[in-house]
């Protein structure tokens, strides 16, 4: 049966790590900072570009999970990343909200994280904005956000039936990019062999 529900009912949402100066990298750091440049709507985390710190008293608290979702509140641009893995010990910064299903018996992360990004949640998201000039989400609205829960076994087709459309268009825009390359080559071959022939 399908119905809807506040995101509050379904998960926990909890704010990113307050830090209290700026975060640069420590090589001798331990716990992983993800930052707005470390995440993107059709990726996952790129763990390569996070920083490294030390970790700080009460830092534990803000520690990510495996199935965490970290969802992008500031900006305009609001959307969910889901973390499949964890490569260590990590944490978000303040400019994400950390959702943590406690429902698993009614929704999947995957399903969750891929709900968020659907263009009515963004409308749903851009009428609770707060402020002028750097636009962000409030906790409080955030939480009260109506999520539409499937039956369990309709989510997985449906993750299903997504996976293997974005697969389809991963092949076809490579298809696309070599045939760039392709003409790109043609053209050089023939017109670059033209130019010195004339020389």
């Amino acid at each position: 049966m399908t119905k809807t529900l506040p995101l509050r009912d379904i998960a926990e949402i909890s704010a990113g790590y307050p830090f209290r100066t700026g975060i640069s990298d420590d090589p001798d750091g331990t716990v992983r900072v993800i930052q707005m440049r470390d995440v993107s709507p059709t990726a996952s985390v790129s763990w390569a570009s996070t920083v490294r710190v030390r970790p700080e008293p009460n830092m534990q608290n803000y520690f990510l999970k495996q199935d965490d979702i970290v969802f992008v509140m500031r900006g305009g641009n609001y959307y969910g990343t889901l973390l499949a893995a964890l490569p260590g010990p990590a944490l978000a910064a303040l400019h994400f909200f950390r959702i943590r299903i406690k429902r698993s018996d009614m929704i999947l992360p995957a399903f969750l994280a891929w709900q968020l990004g659907q263009s009515q949640v963004q409308r749903h998201c851009s009428s609770m904005e707060a402020g002028t000039a750097q636009k962000s989400l409030r906790l409080a609205d955030f939480s009260a956000l109506p999520i539409t829960v499937l039956p369990l076994d309709r989510q997985n087709k449906l993750l299903h039936a997504v996976n293997a459309i974005h697969k389809n268009m991963e092949a076809m825009e490579s298809g696309i990019t070599n045939c760039r390359q392709i003409l790109s080559a043609i053209a050089e071959c023939e017109l670059g062999t033209h130019r010195q022939e004339n020389a």
